[in-house]
């Protein structure tokens, strides 16, 4: 039999089961007679048993069995329903869930049925067994998006009318008669009027009666339901902002031992009310001791990845990175964990790990973080790349970090920023532009100047000097100075104001600049200094001042690490020496630009220099001796 014949078969075994139990036909339809009255409780009891162990596909079969065997009985409506139960457990899904609604129009026959034979049915249970079906019928609609025929099933179930075939009653479906509502119904509803409005206080009435339940009637089930409809009723209370009383229930809630999930939570709610309280609160002190909770126990990504940021948020940096890899580990490709990798990447960045950052970032790229992250990613790899001094690769990622993913202006202007700077260092005046003047736009806008703006305009005024519009980046770079005295970055603007003075002639106040660069104090920007240095050295050199020009540029090789100015310095030197026809010392300069500098773009020139200075040298050796070329 194939799966459709056996779902049909299935169907039409139960509803058989149900009509047999009021139009009992002859057993001569082709199906095997059902078991004798000795074999049914046999049946019944190994169906019960395997339901007790969850081995729904056996029980099923039995309770229709037990069902088919007991036509017209209060045994065989009780199968019928465990039928229908245990196929909801194999199967939740409509069809599983259309048995039910069936048994429930059943029970509600059975039970005129009964009364009209003037007896009353037996079981103490059959209340909790209608309620239990109509509460599945319940999760089933609100799953569906039928919200309205939820709340009236749940709010017919919570109150009960006196004639259970009253006016009042939706179907013709068997309803509860018997005492109040269990626990359940109330909880159910609550939850259903806090989907709607989260700070009903319907709702909370709900959950305030589930609590109420199952405080008369303590059981190890009931303890488990008292803790839900606790938590439901502060989540209540904790979105009308009525943040004493959070606290007053956490404290109570507390005792009830909940869930390690809901311990989380708990703390985490009871650190944020007492924020809102303005109470004082150690949050790092308060969460913390959870850290070791969450890694061991089963807990939800999302609450992982929320216990993880209050952490980061109280300085918790250690146990916060902890949780965003445990959650990396545990979920692997889950959007969750690729913003978990990004936030790592943030932090390893702030700690000058940057080998670390771009590992986090570049996995989160690769693995397809969301467009909101995405610039952000891209950023954190171009910081890095920059950091290794990986100029044009910092620029690619920017460049697609500006391309990509959801800007907002706070990260559009941080990478155009370091795009400005990268580029300049680079050279790259074509490309810096653009970005230089969307900022400057940008800040003409704005009520009051950006702390970037001086930097923009010092990088747009460069571009004007190279282009050789020398009065022009000259009047920009003087209003920037007297704007931004306190400007963090004044020495460079100083620097670009010698330049324009190198450009009109005037050295010596083109040194006074570069000096108070070199003299500064503060001063700890290595390879401006070593720049600055070595400017005023070639304004010596343009006035043919060689030993001043040379005690210049031994001044730039007393400043460490900066390899490349070292160079261009050791190379003017020679020249130095050779312009003072010192020949011996201007070869032992190139010589040295050659060896300890081979790498450089300095050691070719270095190599030309040198060579003419051999030609000129044997030349004059051959004159000297007297002999013919």
């Amino acid at each position: 039999m194939n799966s459709n014949q056996q779902d049909r078969t299935s169907v039409l075994a139960i509803i058989a089961c149900c009509l047999l139990a009021f139009f009992p036909p002859p057993f001569a339809i082709g199906q095997a007679p059902p078991p004798r009255p000795p074999e049914i409780a046999m049946t019944f009891q190994r169906a019960t048993e395997a339901f007790a162990q969850k081995d729904f596909d056996h029980a099923r079969r039995d309770f229709l069995a037990v069902a088919l065997a007991t036509p017209r009985s209060e045994l065989g409506i009780q199968a019928e329903y465990f039928a229908a139960l245990a196929g909801w457990n194999l199967d939740p899904s409509d069809k599983s869930a259309s048995e039910i609604q069936l048994w429930l129009e059943h029970a509600a026959l059975f039970e005129t049925q009964t009364r009209s034979s003037g007896k009353a049915i037996v079981s103490t249970s059959w209340d909790r067994w209608v309620e239990t079906a109509h509460l599945l019928l319940a999760k089933v609609e609100i799953t569906k998006g039928s919200l309205r025929e939820a709340e009236r099933r749940l709010r017919h179930l919570s109150s009960p009318p006196t004639d259970p075939k009253g006016s009042d009653s939706p179907s013709r479906e068997a309803w509860p008669t018997q005492g109040p509502c269990s626990p359940h119904v109330w909880l159910e509803l609550g939850s259903l009027l806090r989907r709607e409005d989260p700070t009903s206080d319907e709702a909370l009435r709900c959950f305030d009666q589930a609590i109420g339940a199952c405080k008369q009637q303590p059981s190890p089930s009931q303890s488990l339901l008292h803790t839900l409809a606790s938590w439901n009723a502060i989540e209540c209370v904790a979105a009308k902002k009525q943040w004493q009383e959070v606290c007053d229930r956490l404290n109570a809630f507390s005792q009830q031992n909940p869930s390690d999930e809901l311990r989380i939570r708990a703390k985490l709610l009871e650190v944020a009310a007492k924020k809102n309280l303005s109470q004082s609160v150690d949050i790092a002190r308060e969460i913390e001791p959870l850290v070791d909770l969450a890694l061991a126990g089963n807990i939800p990504a999302q609450l992982l990845y929320e216990l993880a940021i209050a952490l980061a948020d109280a300085g918790a940096r250690e146990s916060s990175e902890a949780l965003f890899v445990e959650l990396i580990e545990k979920h692997p490709k889950a959007g969750i964990s690729i913003e978990a990798r990004l936030r790592l990447a943030r932090d390893c960045a702030q700690s000058d790990r940057w080998d670390q950052a771009i590992q986090w970032a570049e996995e989160a790229t690769e693995l397809g973080c969301p467009d909101a992250w995405k610039s952000f990613a891209w950023y954190i790899r171009a910081k890095g790349h920059a950091r290794a001094k990986e100029n044009t690769e910092a620029i690619q990622c920017l460049e697609r970090g500006l391309g990509e993913g959801q800007l907002n202006i706070e990260l559009e202007i941080t990478l155009r920023v370091e795009l400005l700077e990268l580029l300049y260092q680079s050279q790259n005046w074509s490309k810096l532009v653009p970005h230089a003047e969307w900022l400057l736009a940008f800040a003409e806008k704005q009520p009051a100047p950006p702390n970037w703006l001086p930097l923009a305009l010092l990088r747009q005024a460069e571009t004007l000097a190279n282009r050789n519009a020398w009065q022009e980046a000259e009047t920009m770079v003087s209003k920037l100075c007297r704007d931004f005295p306190e400007w963090k970055k004044a020495d460079e603007a100083d620097y670009l104001l010698a330049r324009c003075c190198i450009a009109r002639a005037d050295f010596q106040g083109a040194r006074e600049r570069l000096d108070r660069i070199v003299l500064a104090s503060n001063n700890s920007n290595a390879t401006l200094l070593a720049r600055a240095g070595w400017m005023a050295g070639e304004t010596f050199m343009m006035q043919r001042r060689y030993a001043d020009a040379a005690a210049s540029y031994q001044r730039v090789l007393s400043i460490p690490g900066e390899e490349h100015w070292h160079a261009a310095s050791v190379l003017q030197l020679g020249v130095c020496a050779e312009m003072s026809q010192d020949p011996k010392a201007a070869v032992e300069w190139y010589r040295q630009v050659q060896e300890r500098y081979p790498k450089s773009p300095f050691a070719k020139t270095a190599g030309e220099r040198l060579s003419n200075l051999m030609t000129m040298a044997q030349q004059a050796e051959r004159i000297g001796s007297g002999k013919k070329r």
